[in-house]
């Protein structure tokens, strides 16, 4: 069964930004493809975790420290 476009993990992000150091949280869905991250050991080496785009929400700086990844859990619609 192909998992394509469906949600197959989701991620809690914790963030301090390079810049003011404010800390964020971030919750990133994982959608399904050949090579999506499906643990937190996937997900640390992955593309996908290098693209997930971060913006200060109070100095717009993009860049930000990764301080710790939590897995959540995916609720089925039924």
């Amino acid at each position: 069964m192909s998992h394509e476009g469906r949600i197959v993990a989701r991620f809690r992000l914790s963030l301090r930004c390079h810049n003011c150091r404010l800390r964020a949280i971030s919750v990133v869905s994982v959608p399904g493809a050949e090579d999506a991250p499906c643990d937190i050991d996937e997900l640390l080496q992955s593309e996908f975790l290098q693209r997930q785009p971060f913006k200060c929400a109070k100095c717009d700086n993009p860049s930000a420290q990764l301080l710790a990844v939590s897995t959540l859990e995916l609720h089925s619609d039924g």
